[in-house]
């Protein structure tokens, strides 16, 4: 892959080349993909499994959260696979998947953001239950009504959203969703920086898109979302032909068994759809990567704090 020009994404360049992996290289990653999808699926069904065990007095969380990191395992072993073919050009037989040094450090990574947003975005939402409890004081609406009847709750919340007091939470609302979108570009790289680098990358990265918060967002859109029609339709015909409707309410009265195999049918799209977004991210780190003497000062930094 070519390197992007210092300071500025070229959007269109970055999507053909994105688009140009997926068509060259999709069929050898077809057994990853739908070892993943299996997973999904399986996530899936366990997540509707537990519900139902819930409702029924039964509590089978340990086994959800077992096969929850069962999946983000499998995510993690199947994106690193594919970001080590697009950056280093190595590809683990038979499938391109393994289990080493780079997952390793790709676990860590994630699991160390996790735990981040596991805390920052805890504290935003105590912002917004506190903003929304100022709400519906100052709208009059009982806060017990919110135990004795929850419906009725809901729906006079809602109309007390039109009132004056209502902008200050939506305003606050696409404050929280702007704040995501930016972290999410900012840390975009860290997985292909960590296998690049072959050493664990956190905010490292942080630097790395700026100036091109804009671009990188344009370029994001226009790989994903083609695919993620093209996939829509792929899944609505799926849940047509197994559940006989593409409506939501089929799969909450579909069987463990055919939740199972919509879900993997679902799974095995989105598993495609990441090839082409893993190739974009890859070719844009390369090409928004600083030098090897900044990264080295970058790294002194973090270690300094």
């Amino acid at each position: 892959m070519a390197d992007i020009p210092a300071g500025k994404v070229p959007i269109m360049e970055s999507v053909k080349v994105a688009f140009s992996y997926l068509g060259e290289h999709w069929q050898k990653w077809l057994p990853a993909c739908a070892i993943l999808a299996l997973a999904s699926g399986w996530y899936q069904m366990q997540t509707v499994r537990t519900a139902v065990d819930a409702a029924n007095g039964v509590n089978s969380g340990l086994i959800a959260f077992g096969v929850f990191c069962i999946f983000l395992l499998t995510s993690i072993i199947v994106s690193v696979g594919i970001y080590r073919h697009v950056i280093r050009g190595e590809f683990t037989p038979p499938i391109g998947i393994g289990f080493g040094i780079d997952e390793i450090r790709v676990l860590g990574v994630t699991l160390s953001l996790l735990l981040v947003f596991f805390i920052g975005f805890g504290f935003l939402f105590i912002l917004f239950v506190l903003a929304a409890s100022i709400l519906v004081a100052s709208s009059g609406l009982d806060p017990e009504l919110a135990q004795t009847n929850p419906e009725l709750f809901l729906q006079q919340f809602s109309e007390a959203l039109g009132t004056g007091n209502g902008p200050f939470l939506i305003v606050l609302g696409l404050i929280l969703v702007a704040a995501m979108m930016f972290v999410g570009v900012r840390l975009a790289f860290v997985t292909a920086a960590t296998v690049s680098e072959e050493r664990m990358m956190v905010f490292q990265t942080w630097s790395f898109a700026k100036g091109n918060f804009w671009r990188i967002i344009g370029a994001i859109l226009l790989t994903v979302l083609p695919l993620a029609i093209i996939g829509g339709i792929i899944i609505a015909v799926s849940d047509i032909v197994i559940l006989g409707s593409a409506e939501s309410d089929a799969r909450v009265n579909a069987s463990l068994q055919q939740l199972f195999i919509v879900s993997t049918i679902e799974g095995f799209v989105n598993a495609i759809i990441s090839i082409a977004s893993i190739a974009l991210m890859a070719y844009l780190y390369k090409g928004l990567r600083p030098s090897d003497e900044e990264l080295e000062k970058m790294r002194e930094k973090a270690n300094e704090s």
